[in-house]
């Protein structure tokens, strides 16, 4: 299973098994920048959107900068289990 961690210095690192790179047959980097990893999922989330002929999604900087002060809250003050 990948584990994302995500720091203060908007640095994204993708920690993968083994086991699992094998089998998904995938290469991921080490690190990547937070800018990348949010242009990355957008591109996943629009192909399958553009699949079933739905409107596709933008980054929105406000909805990043609030969900960004959010995870760090939690973060801080390991709140993630009440989630």
């Amino acid at each position: 299973m990948a584990k994302i961690i995500i720091t203060g210095d908007a640095i994204v690192r993708l920690e993968i098994c083994e086991t699992d790179q094998a089998l998904m047959n995938i290469s991921y980097p080490d690190i990547i920048s937070l800018k990348m990893f949010r242009q990355q999922a957008l591109d996943k989330h629009n192909e399958y959107r553009r699949k079933h002929c739905s409107q596709l999604l933008i980054l929105s900087e406000n909805l990043n900068e609030t969900s960004q002060g959010y995870a760090d809250r939690l973060a801080t003050f390991d709140e993630t289990t009440k989630l």
